[in-house]
């Protein structure tokens, strides 16, 4: 069976949220994939397993970062911050849109480039589970 989206080009990556993104106050980041080919991240979604709820003063953001090949890069791919200023309580499985960057230099990855799953925590966090999803088209 062919759909749109393998005839668009469009490939998407599945990566569950690490166990530790579950803690409220823990920060952490791991590497999530490896690009298979020169490509251009189209977009991110988050799908939690449980509910969240925002708030001004404790809250986690999740975001990914191209790692380069050598696992020192830091080009922040999307962002989204679980805060009241950026978004109402989340729903569990209700998908939510990360934040690409407006550069778009940093929306592309060479073959063999790594990407990585980033949770940042301010005041006590917030626990984020589920899944993140990278939809991505080869470049060139």
């Amino acid at each position: 069976m062919t759909f749109r989206d393998d005839l668009l080009g469009v490939e998407r990556i599945t990566v569950p949220v690490k166990a530790s993104f579950a803690t409220a106050g823990t920060a952490d980041e791991y590497p999530a994939f490896r690009a298979p080919y020169a490509a251009k991240v189209t977009a991110v979604r988050y799908v939690p397993e449980t509910a969240i709820t925002a708030d001004g003063t404790n809250y986690s953001t999740l975001s990914a970062e191209n790692k380069g090949t050598d696992g020192t890069g830091t080009d922040e791919i999307c962002s989204f911050a679980f805060d009241t200023a950026t978004t109402d309580d989340v729903a569990a499985f209700d998908e939510k849109a990360l934040t690409l960057t407006s550069t778009a230099a940093d929306l592309l990855l060479a073959a063999g480039e790594v990407v990585s799953v980033k949770k940042a925590v301010d005041g006590t966090g917030i626990a984020l589970d589920g899944i993140v999803i990278f939809e991505i088209r080869k470049n060139g």
